[in-house]
């Protein structure tokens, strides 16, 4: 299947080799998306810290008519980071070509994921040390934009290669995150207290007892910094909807809001 060719920012010292390597890794994927990819980005970095043991990062993302997947890796070497990224989003275009459209409400799955069995973890970039009193706050929409099920925000937090998703939970209609433990089991974050039994699902989600707190986005800012939390799922007190703040790798922090 044909594409775009793809847009490739670079920062540090990225050759032409390096580049020209990363732009056949990923055009080589283009025959195994589902649909057709209208929009692919690259980003390379080759950080200047000797003290970094994997200062290669590789970072790409396919857009395949509203459908995006992404994934962010780290090397020894740039050549390394390249195959990493490609192996990885070959690993999300053939899980996404698996994945089925379910029709009314949807239904839970009911076979073990192959995207989770075997698929080893990503190598995640060290966070670049910025100031607290230079970071910008980030803001973008849940790639979440219909409701769903826990099982399947799990699925697609995975396709996305995401450590958490915020998302419409069908059952309450409320916002909820599901994040990765690190142990290939999950947890189901609420805005607020649900006594909900989720059966049913190929995955083991488990939920948490922690409710979001209510708050501004400076608030949850407050909480990530004190808390050294990997993010903060918050229920902002204007809108009476569940947010995420998290601190990104560039070292400025991200706000993650609900679809509209």
């Amino acid at each position: 299947m044909e594409g775009p060719e793809p847009q490739v920012s670079t920062h540090g010292e990225v050759g032409a080799t390096a580049v020209e390597y990363a732009t056949k890794k990923i055009e080589s994927l283009y025959r195994l998306a589902p649909r057709s990819i209208i929009h692919a980005t690259i980003r390379l970095v080759e950080e200047s810290n000797p003290a970094n043991e994997r200062p290669a990062v590789a970072e790409a993302s396919l857009d395949m008519k509203g459908t995006a997947i992404r994934a962010h890796v780290a090397a020894a070497t740039m050549v390394e980071a390249c195959d990493l990224l490609e192996g990885r989003l070959r690993r999300q275009l053939e899980g996404l070509r698996g994945k089925t459209i379910a029709e009314g409400r949807r239904p839970r799955l009911t076979q073990q994921h192959e995207w989770r069995h075997g698929d080893p973890p990503s190598r995640r970039p060290s966070f670049f040390p910025r100031p607290p009193e230079e970071r910008e706050v980030l803001r973008r929409k849940t790639f979440a934009v219909e409701a769903m099920t826990p099982d399947e925000a799990a699925y697609d937090m995975e396709i996305l290669d995401h450590d958490f998703y915020l998302f419409t939970n069908i059952d309450t209609e409320e916002e909820n995150v599901i994040a990765r433990n690190g142990d290939g089991t999950y947890t189901l974050f609420q805005a607020r207290a649900h006594d909900l039994t989720i059966d049913g699902a190929a995955v083991s989600i488990q939920t948490s007892d922690i409710v979001a707190p209510e708050t501004d986005c400076d608030g949850a800012i407050d909480i990530l910094v004190s808390g050294n939390e990997p993010f903060v799922f918050f229920v902002d007190g204007d809108t009476g909807r569940g947010n995420v703040v998290y601190l990104r790798y560039d070292g400025n922090y991200g706000l993650i809001q609900p679809a509209t």
